[in-house]
């Protein structure tokens, strides 16, 4: 008997969907008959009734037309029973002549999967023995949507009583293989609002019906290449937003400028007669090829340990003994004018200067490491642990790196070199030649030739020869070559790096 709109050499399935109340049995119809795809808020926001019935495919044609299919080859017209999900409801006008039943939870849902192996299979082999099954779970979207923002949203803005889908309610797919294993039956999930598997799970069930068609009439050979029901390809999550990142105007020069001026967190120490001048390691290492080997020269092979007896005094870079400095900065220190030295070094350094006094309580500090040098411009190294000030007044332990220099290099030689390694500049007193001193100038110039600094070289150059509207040009490709330096040396191999950042795929160097 052919059925209304029915061709010959063509086959008509009836399939019948079943599973509890709102599970997303008629969802999943109107997603398949009708092509309709819902956005989030539609789905979460409206609910649809069994309301589907056989007689749409009578009513509607663009429904009728949509229900034809070529599967493996062989032209067929589903066609979909909704039924409710009631238990109590009768369902056996809906099994009747049926070619295959889609059983179908909620994957937000453990109830209705355990409804599924205790109640629904039940009834369906009691009605048809022999009708292939399929279990179908729905709202594959909310595995991975229950901790996104516009999903919980919704709930947030309406009432308290509503509550969002927890991790502990999903519902994972080895549990329902499980019991499709148990049933000996397929598996396949769909999803209304992404629209995976909905048309899969309909081709499969029309493979499934055919070749239980094809088993009563062997004869029928446009069945022949039906294949079985195919495995479900994996449900890949579609990426998350990329968050939007903005980047402020970069603050590099105003940075290095605010580092030099305030000299927070210093590491470094240069004594130059009897004046201190802190700086960072990370910048001196990148500025000047002869600092960078000297502060990476290994010092563990001279460890010391200083008793109290030894010690003659403690300043901002810790204990020094009398083989620290030479004779002149010694005679300075302990004899001519011990407080205008404090004075001086409490200035110029970040760090704060302990009383002679204090070192009576601490009489076993120890040393990390010193060596001599045999350079025109130092003349010892030393790393050790000492009490200094922070910016908030109070007073901690750090390591500090002592350079000395030598009496070739002076203390106003030292602070114009260490302006420029940061700003790329002299200071403005000396930005013109009337106004500089020519022994200072002689002596900035020595000074960065015993540091390697060729761009200083040629800046002082050009205030003696009256050409001081290149220096800006210069000062530019300065603090080019410095950045490029910081990126390779700082950010690429973690020179110096007092910060960690431990992240999911690693971890980042910082200062």
């Amino acid at each position: 008997m052919i059925m209304d709109n029915e061709q010959p050499h063509q086959e008509l399935v009836k399939c019948v969907v079943v599973g509890d109340t709102a599970v997303g049995k008629t969802r999943l119809i109107c997603a398949r008959a009708c092509n309709k795809q819902l956005s989030l808020s539609q789905l979460l926001t409206t609910h649809v009734p069994t309301v589907w019935a056989i007689d749409q495919y009578r009513i509607y044609k663009d429904v009728l037309e949509r229900s034809w299919e070529v599967v493996d080859g062989v032209n067929v017209s589903l066609r979909l029973w909704d039924t409710f999900g009631d238990h109590e409801k009768d369902r056996r006008f809906a099994y009747g002549r049926s070619d295959v039943v889609l059983l179908c939870f909620s994957l937000t849902s453990h109830n209705s999967l355990r409804n599924c192996k205790a109640m629904w299979y039940p009834e369906i082999r009691r009605f048809c023995p022999q009708t292939p099954v399929l279990l179908v779970g729905c709202k594959n979207d909310l595995r991975y949507m229950y901790r996104d923002e516009s999903y919980l949203s919704y709930f947030r803005d309406r009432s308290p009583f509503l509550r969002a889908i927890r991790k502990t309610d999903l519902v994972m797919p080895d549990q329902a293989r499980s019991i499709a294993r148990e049933l000996g039956v397929y598996y396949y999930e769909t999803s209304v609002l992404t629209y995976y598997g909905v048309n899969e799970v309909f081709e499969n069930a029309i493979r499934a019906a055919l070749i239980a068609r094809r088993q009563q009439r062997f004869w029928m050979t446009n069945l022949k290449k039906v294949q079985r029901p195919l495995l479900q390809a994996p449900y890949c999550p579609p990426k998350p937003r990329q968050p939007e990142i903005h980047v402020s105007p970069s603050t590099y020069e105003e940075s290095l400028h605010w580092l030099s001026h305030t000299q927070a967190h210093a590491d470094v120490i240069f004594v130059a007669g009897a004046v201190g001048f802190s700086a960072h390691r990370f910048i001196l290492a990148a500025a000047s090829p002869a600092l960078h080997r000297l502060l990476c020269t290994d010092l563990t092979g001279e460890l010391s340990t200083r008793s109290a007896s030894e010690s003659s005094m403690v300043s901002t870079f810790g204990e020094a003994t009398s083989g620290d400095f030479n004779e002149d900065t010694e005679y300075l220190i302990r004899v001519e004018k011990p407080m205008r030295v404090w004075d001086q070094l409490k200035r110029r350094s970040s760090c704060q200067v302990l009383t002679t006094s204090s070192n009576s309580s601490n009489t076993n500090k120890k040393v990390s490491g010193s060596r001599e040098l045999n350079h025109p411009a130092f003349s010892a190294i030393r790393v050790q642990q000492c009490e200094v000030m922070d910016q908030h007044g109070g007073v901690s332990s750090c390591v500090q790196t002592v350079v000395t220099l030598t009496k070739l290099v002076t203390p106003h030689a030292i602070q114009q070199c260490l302006q420029f390694l940061y700003t790329g500049t002299l200071d403005n007193r000396y930005s013109q030649l009337q106004n500089l001193p020519l022994g200072l100038l002689l002596e900035i110039r020595q000074a960065a030739e015993f540091m390697e600094l060729p761009e200083l070289l040629v800046y002082v150059s050009n205030i003696q020869a009256h050409e001081e509207f290149l220096n800006p040009e210069l000062k530019q490709r300065y603090r080019q070559a410095i950045r490029v330096r910081l990126k390779e040396l700082v950010l690429g191999q973690g020179l110096f790096a007092d910060v960690l950042f431990q992240l999911d795929d690693g971890s980042l160097s910082a200062h």
